[in-house]
């Protein structure tokens, strides 16, 4: 999936707010992302000035090159940010060959077959080092079906796929079980779908892409505040991590009409056969959010907004920051 247009400026490739330091300034966060990400990184990098942490960024293109960064100044906390964080809820069978032959020219070929391999070694050297390391993820794994629907409470963090999975999807899949099963105490994996951002470009091509079924969705505005929260709290485990309920793209796409033009016109794409090959690996589903709301409300941290609020929220902020049309 390409980058989000028009990219926030980049800060500088370390950072700390200027502000008088609060009582967790001794904390210091690595982020590690690949170029796919950079968009991403920019984003938490953001939420961790607010908080006068401490961070660097180091963009992956090998295993070596993200222990060097680790090693070069041990952190207390890392952040993964690889391509899964960002990945499509609507693979098709064409994605099989780039993720082959690289889906961008400029992202390093060896970064994908050592994605699995580079995630489980930063695992471990964290873990030996009593380093948090939390990993950005996805849950495109569930579909709707005769027995979870939207208007259910979702699929839970343990529930097993319910269609094949893209081998993409299938690698991202295992690589959480490994964790549940090895590493439940030693990392915090955060699934989110389809992540959406402050952007009118973005959210324009996110929604008029996407097909018309109701889904989870998360607002980058609203979630990452409470990743780096979770991480400095050393939370661990597998959580689903999007704005709760769900919506439907052209109920999105009504929102941001509404409120920045009335006569704007959009375009949803055709509903397609399910047996169509550009069918086969689509993920439509709610996950469930059950698990990080207790997580989150027991620290005394605010709920997260509802996502029809969240989008509302998001088109507001656009307008009164004049990004629009």
């Amino acid at each position: 999936m390409p980058s989000p247009p028009n990219k926030p400026t980049l800060p500088q490739v370390t950072g700390q707010a200027t502000s008088q330091l609060s009582e967790l300034s001794f904390l210091s966060f690595v982020i590690l992302r690949t170029v796919k990400t950079v968009w991403f990184s920019t984003l938490l990098e953001a939420e961790l000035r607010k908080g006068n942490h401490q961070y660097r960024h180091c963009t992956a293109t090998t295993l070596a090159t993200c222990i060097a960064a680790l090693e070069a100044d041990p952190p207390t906390h890392v952040f993964v940010v690889f391509d899964d964080a960002v990945d499509n809820i609507d693979y098709t069978v064409d994605d099989i060959d780039d993720a082959v032959d690289g889906i961008e020219d400029t992202t390093p070929r060896e970064i994908k077959p050592l994605d699995t391999v580079t995630k489980s070694s930063i695992l471990e050297f964290c873990a030996d080092r009593k380093i948090h390391c939390t990993f950005f993820s996805n849950g495109n794994f569930y579909r709707h079906d005769e027995r979870n629907c939207f208007y259910d409470s979702g699929f839970k963090e343990d529930a097993e796929p319910n269609f094949e999975l893209h081998p993409i999807s299938r690698t991202t899949y295992d690589f959480q079980q490994y964790l549940a099963r090895k590493h439940e105490k030693d990392a915090l994996v955060l699934r989110l779908r389809s992540p959406i951002w402050d952007n009118f470009n973005g959210f324009l091509d996110k929604f008029e892409r996407a097909r018309n079924k109701h889904n989870s969705w998360s607002v980058l505005h609203d979630v990452l505040p409470a990743a780096v929260f979770l991480a400095r709290h050393e939370v661990t485990g597998t959580f689903n991590f999007t704005n709760p309920g769900t919506t439907t793209s052209y109920n999105a796409l009504v929102l941001l009409r509404d409120e920045f033009n009335p006569k704007m016109s959009f375009t949803m794409p055709p509903d397609i056969n399910p047996k169509d090959a550009k069918a086969v690996y689509r993920s439509d589903c709610k996950l469930d959010m059950t698990k990080l709301q207790d997580a989150l409300k027991i620290r005394g941290y605010p709920d997260i907004p509802g996502i029809e609020e969240a989008l509302r929220n998001c088109c507001k902020r656009m307008k009164s920051s004049k990004i629009g049309p």
